[in-house]
């Protein structure tokens, strides 16, 4: 190959691929009111979206659920949400808002009820259990 055209090649080649770094992952449902957070969560734990579920945990929380995500892979596996509950205002820690959610997972044979809590930081909702 002829050396002068070797480094336009190599520019025309490697110039698209300049704009394709990486890019941090961005929740996609807005949780700005209580039952917003919950239609968000059970939306993504229905579709198995794991990383988007990772992002709907309170940031205090995060190591303990990515600690979890084994147990809830398989939970994933098995049960779906089916319906939800808000339940009353509450606080957690003396100072966080929070609300008590009861999640109704059905497993295609049985349902379970399960209580889970939300909590208000920095203006939206995050999902403190589940």
């Amino acid at each position: 190959m002829n050396v002068r055209w070797y480094l336009p090649l190599c520019l025309i080649l490697t110039i698209p691929l300049a704009g394709c770094g990486l890019r941090p992952v961005v929740s996609l449902y807005q949780t700005d009111t209580p039952k917003q957070a919950v239609r968000a969560w059970s939306d993504a734990y229905n579709a198995g979206q794991y990383r988007q579920l990772t992002l709907l945990v309170h940031p205090a929380r995060r190591d303990l659920f990515e600690e979890n995500l084994p147990a809830l892979r398989k939970r994933l596996k098995r049960t779906q949400i089916k319906g939800f509950e808000l339940g009353g205002a509450t606080k957690i820690r003396q100072q966080l808002n929070a609300r008590v959610v009861t999640l109704e997972y059905h497993n295609g044979r049985r349902s379970s009820v399960r209580k889970g809590m939300l909590v208000q930081t920095k203006g939206r909702w995050w999902v403190w259990s589940y």
